[in-house]
């Protein structure tokens, strides 16, 4: 999906973009890292800049990859991403300009949703910081290498002939 094949996920190849995983779990232990989007809100030409804007919730889970290893963490964030888009023959060009997770008093916990490493307020500000700057890192490599050239539609014409 994401067009890398060679990049081993463990906790200390993890640990340059978010270190809690390297500091609790230690050095080269496996990673697992399961996602999804729910409550997805998408608005199309929304501004004079932006092609789309989507809102959604970005639910993400870690565990070391070891059988009957316990979630090490579970937390939701709302993002907000906003791109420009232009389709030609079943090929879709995208420009992400803007992907960042919205922060606000009233979305601030002190913990993620579910926590087995015991975290304190400070390691879950420390995560939140490493995790948005991830963020904001995944943006560019999304857009020099994923949507460069274009991606294909995930649709076929003859799905549009039923």
């Amino acid at each position: 999906m994401f067009m890398v094949h060679d990049f081993k996920l463990d906790s200390t190849s993890l640990a340059q973009y978010i270190k809690i995983f390297q500091e609790t779990q230690g050095d080269d232990i496996p990673m697992e890292i399961d996602f999804f989007i729910k409550d997805i809100d998408m608005k199309f030409k929304p501004t004079m800049d932006l092609d789309v804007i989507m809102e959604y919730t970005f639910c993400i889970s870690f565990r070391a990859d070891t059988d009957g290893a316990p979630e090490l963490i579970y937390d939701e964030f709302r993002f907000h991403s906003g791109f420009n888009m232009v389709a030609s023959d079943d090929l879709l060009h995208i420009d992400l300009r803007d992907h960042r997770i919205i922060r606000s008093r009233s979305t601030e916990r002190d913990s993620p949703i579910r926590n087995s490493l015991d975290m304190t307020v400070n390691d879950y500000q420390e995560f939140i910081e490493d995790f948005s700057f991830t963020v904001s890192e995944f943006k560019k490599w999304l857009n020099d290498v994923v949507l460069r050239g274009g991606i294909y539609a995930p649709y076929t014409m003859n799905e549009f002939d039923t």
